[in-house]
């Protein structure tokens, strides 16, 4: 099931302009991939994915098969949460666990994408199994799996430090006892520790890495939670079970079985709780950062549901979520359109002549621009790029440099017709940026105007 959702309409809607870094990293080689990842505003981060999707890249790069990828990686996390919730809440809410992740609107998303919330969802789900194998083995051979994939799931987001103080609260509530604390997983987590130490950069950043996320409030923490829900509906509803569900573990805590209840539901809550705490002082709260939670959150709704009195309403429920899922998922194929960038490139190229200029605001999102525009004959060899400066296929932030738009616009010598493309809109004409611009294009005349899911292109024609 989540395969045949992960391949429905696969290829229909365009690269946005995270996808396009994706594509540009891939067509690195291994080394310049590690460079590339470090590069970016929050260095390190997603270094293991761009490695995997650079490999993975060796069979084509079309959209397709760029984000097959995350479809197989949302596939295989399906029997992988269903052995965990088997081990941790029972087999019957293992089942409803491993349904949400298949049928989920939010994983059904990303496994879309070519980015690496698919992948952080898969290693969420083996590392917590990895650890639950370690606690009842005990075996070094055990911990070393542990520590592997946990460490790998920080390779691939930071958000995975947060998992990590979950799966220590797991150890402390399963290990408890004479022997406690345990000297194998004080090794394991110092070991995690220890490998994550190129990563520093990453967790010392500057807030203004990650200023796209919204501020903390009411409104933002709702809007996460449809996202990772799929609709209001399922908000209210997978949000109830989800509640039942940490009811049951809290009031049934001891005993083995208490315990694994305990642990199922933080983690789930542990990490939403942890994002939302540091998004007081730094916002991180973002739905797609909530992956690395799916998981805890599919066992308390699994747990939740199953706890339900009576079997009627047991069957009640489940049958509602999963029409609601099913309905959450028409919304996803039908009412999110991705970046308009292929239809842009599309659109240009059908009206550009020889010679063109571009300027492409802001200049970052040169890279979905260069990855269809290398992909059509005609724009890749009519198109002149104006802002920024590097050719098509070649500009990458941070490793090709160049001007900002200020001095290239002053300095360069004037096309006879340019296309000025922007991401959503155009700088201000306040701005430092729209100032320039302005000039640049004084005394031009608009041919073309032309709108986009996020893309806004005008051709103006140049005295």
């Amino acid at each position: 099931m989540a395969v045949a959702l992960g391949l429905f309409d696969l290829g229909s809607k365009g690269l946005w302009v995270d996808e396009g870094l994706s594509a540009a990293i891939a067509n690195f080689d291994p080394v310049r991939v590690v460079a590339a990842a470090w590069s970016t505003p929050t260095p390190g981060a997603i270094v293991l994915y761009y490695e995997l999707l650079h490999l993975w890249a060796q069979i084509g790069t079309s959209e397709t098969i760029l984000r097959l990828l995350s479809v197989l990686f949302v596939a295989g996390s399906v029997p992988v949460v269903y052995v965990l919730a088997a081990r941790l809440v029972g087999q019957r809410a293992a089942l409803i666990s491993a349904l949400v992740v298949a049928l989920s609107p939010f994983a059904v998303r990303y496994s879309q994408e070519a980015r690496p919330y698919a992948l952080v969802l898969l290693l969420a789900a083996a590392s917590s199994l990895a650890l639950v194998g370690a606690i009842e083995g005990g075996s070094w051979r055990r911990w070393a799996a542990y520590w592997l994939l946990s460490t790998m799931g920080l390779y691939v987001h930071n958000t995975a430090a947060f998992l990590l103080a979950a799966q220590l609260v797991g150890v402390i509530i399963l290990t408890k006892g004479p022997d406690w604390p345990p000297t194998r997983a004080v090794i394991a987590f110092a070991a995690i520790g220890l490998a994550s130490l190129p990563l520093v950069g990453l967790f010392v950043s500057p807030a203004t890495s990650i200023s796209f996320v919204p501020g903390l409030s009411v409104v933002s923490v709702i809007a996460v939670g449809r996202e990772i829900a799929g609709s209001a509906l399922l908000l209210v509803g997978m949000a109830s079970a989800y509640g039942i569900g940490i009811f049951v573990a809290l009031a049934r805590p001891r005993g083995s079985e208490g315990r694994r209840r305990l642990f199922a539901v933080a983690l789930g809550a542990i990490p939403i709780g942890g994002e939302l705490l540091l998004s007081v002082v730094r916002p991180i709260f973002l739905g797609r950062y909530a992956m690395i939670a799916f998981p805890g959150l599919a066992m308390g709704i699994g747990l939740g549901l199953v706890s339900l009195p009576w079997l009627w309403v047991r069957r009640t429920a489940l049958v509602s979520l999963i029409l609601a899922l099913v309905i959450g998922l028409q919304t996803w194929y039908m009412s999110f359109p991705k970046e308009g960038w292929r239809e842009a490139v599309k659109a240009i190229s059908t009206h550009a002549l020889p010679g063109d200029g571009v300027i492409v605001y802001p200049e970052y999102a040169r890279l979905p621009f260069d990855y269809y525009v290398e992909r059509d004959a005609h724009a890749s060899a009519s198109l002149v790029p104006v802002f920024p400066t590097p050719g098509w296929g070649v500009y990458f932030p941070a490793m090709t440099g160049g001007a900002p738009l200020a001095t290239v616009v002053r300095e360069a010598n004037k096309v006879r017709r340019v296309w000025v493309v922007a991401r959503y809109a155009f700088p201000p004409p306040d701005s430092v940026d729209g100032r320039f611009l302005g000039d640049y294009l004084s005394g031009s005349r608009t041919l073309l105007a032309l709108s986009f899911t996020g893309v806004q292109v005008n051709l103006a024609e140049l005295p």
